[in-house]
Order: C-alpha cells, then sequence, then structure tokens
C-alpha cells in the first residue's frame, strides 16, 4: 500500500496498515485484506489505527472513528459527541479509557460505551490534538498547530461530570521556547 500514515499488530500476529486508499491486514508478508468505506470505514483516507486492550481495533479516518467488529467496520459518526471530521490520534489510557484527538473538532472521550467532546468553548486550548501523552502527574499533553498545551485528566473528568464549570489548559509557544 502508498501513503502509509499508521500501522499496528495485533494479538494474531496481523499487521493492520492505516492507508489513504483504505485499511490493509497483512498476515505473514501477504495482504489477506483490504478494507475501504464498502466494509463500514466512514472514509478510505484511515489516519491512525489503534488495538484497545479488549483486542478490538480502532480505526481514525478522516471522516470520523470505527470500530473492527465481526469482519465489519461500525462507524461512530453519528454517535452523540464522537469525534468528527479527521481523527488525528487515538491514545488509550491505564483505565481502558479511549481519547481522541482531532484536526478541528478537539478532544473526545470514549469511557462507558459513551463519547464526550472536549472544545475550545470548553477551555480546551484549541480545537486541533495531533498528537497525546500522559505524564506520571495526571496531565495530557496535546500539540495544535498553535504549540503545544497541557490540561490534567483530572479536570477532563471533573468537567464530564459537571463538577466544574470550565477546563483550565494551559499552552505553551514561540515565548516559551518552543
Amino acid at each position: 500500500p502508498n501513503g502509509v500514515t499508521d500501522f499496528t499488530a495485533d494479538r494474531t500476529g496481523n499487521l493492520w496498515i492505516a492507508t489513504g486508499e483504505g485499511l490493509f491486514k497483512y498476515k505473514d508478508d501477504k495482504e489477506i485484506a483490504h478494507y475501504t468505506t464498502s466494509d463500514g470505514l466512514p472514509s478510505d483516507t484511515v489516519i491512525t489505527v489503534h488495538i484497545d486492550r479488549s483486542g478490538a481495533l480502532w480505526a481514525g479516518t478522516f471522516e470520523g472513528v470505527a470500530q473492527f467488529k465481526d469482519g465489519r467496520f461500525i462507524s461512530y459518526h453519528a454517535e452523540a459527541d464522537s469525534p468528527k471530521g479527521f481523527v488525528r490520534a487515538i491514545y488509550e489510557d491505564a483505565d481502558g479509557v479511549l481519547w481522541f484527538g482531532t484536526y478541528g473538532d478537539g478532544l473526545v472521550r470514549y469511557k462507558g460505551g459513551r463519547f464526550f467532546n472536549y472544545r475550545v468553548e470548553h477551555g480546551l486550548f484549541n480545537n486541533g490534538v495531533f498528537a497525546l501523552l500522559e505524564d506520571k502527574r495526571g496531565n495530557f499533553w496535546m500539540s495544535s498547530n498553535r504549540g503545544i498545551h497541557r490540561v490534567s485528566k483530572q479536570e477532563l473528568s471533573d468537567f464530564a461530570d459537571g463538577k466544574i464549570p470550565k477546563l483550565n489548559s494551559v499552552s505553551y509557544d514561540e515565548k516559551d521556547g518552543m
């Protein structure tokens, strides 16, 4: 496949390759499947892939996110608060919660079968979340086209639970040495 954007391996040794032409599955150096929108992907442009701790495959595409189940993809595009548009990153935390970084739709949490979307109007620094890392102090660090920002994971949970009215993101840019 041309234009590889990401790849991962599952527990049985299959290699999953994200491309601009869909998602390819390889085993022992041979292509065994090629998945596209006809198989349920929201877009043929697959940006990132992730195998979660239960072994489920997730694909972040140019048009949202999908999960592979029973040989097909289930698109979550129509689900409330699901990632809309370009999904750039998928991160799974120690509790098994999935986090999706998007190009313009902020940060999206998937916990207990429900999505929650965090955006600028909630206190997130930028609606672009291109990469996501968690530090040992309980902060998420996110990159965007305006620099790097961080927010406490506890604050994200408290906001989603209605315990606080706004997030407190801290941004870092050129004046901070970026």
